[in-house]
C-alpha cells in the first residue's frame, strides 16, 4: 500500500513539473524553454517563480528531464 501511494505521489509530481514547464513556455516563449535539456537546468528556471519548490520523489527516486518529459529512477514516467 505504501509503495502504491508513493508511486501515485511521484507521478503527481511529474505531472506538476510538466505543467510548470508548459507554463514556462507560455510565459517566456518556446525558444527560451527549448534550451532546457536536463533536470538541473529545469530547476534553475522553474522555482520559485513557477514552482514553489523543487519536487522530490517520496520513494527516494531521482527525477530527470528529457524531451519535455519528467521521469523517476524508481517509478519511471507516468506517460
Amino acid at each position: 500500500m505504501k509503495a502504491n501511494a508513493q508511486r501515485k505521489a511521484c507521478f503527481g509530481n511529474e505531472r506538476i513539473v510538466e505543467g510548470a514547464y508548459m507554463a514556462y513556455q507560455a510565459e517566456f516563449g518556446i525558444g527560451a524553454a527549448q534550451v532546457i535539456t536536463d533536470w538541473a537546468g529545469l530547476m534553475t528556471v522553474l522555482p520559485p517563480t513557477i514552482l514553489k519548490d523543487e519536487p522530490h520523489c517520496p520513494g527516494g527516486g531521482v527525477y530527470s528531464w528529457t524531451s519535455e518529459t519528467c521521469a523517476c529512477t524508481i517509478h519511471g514516467s507516468f506517460q
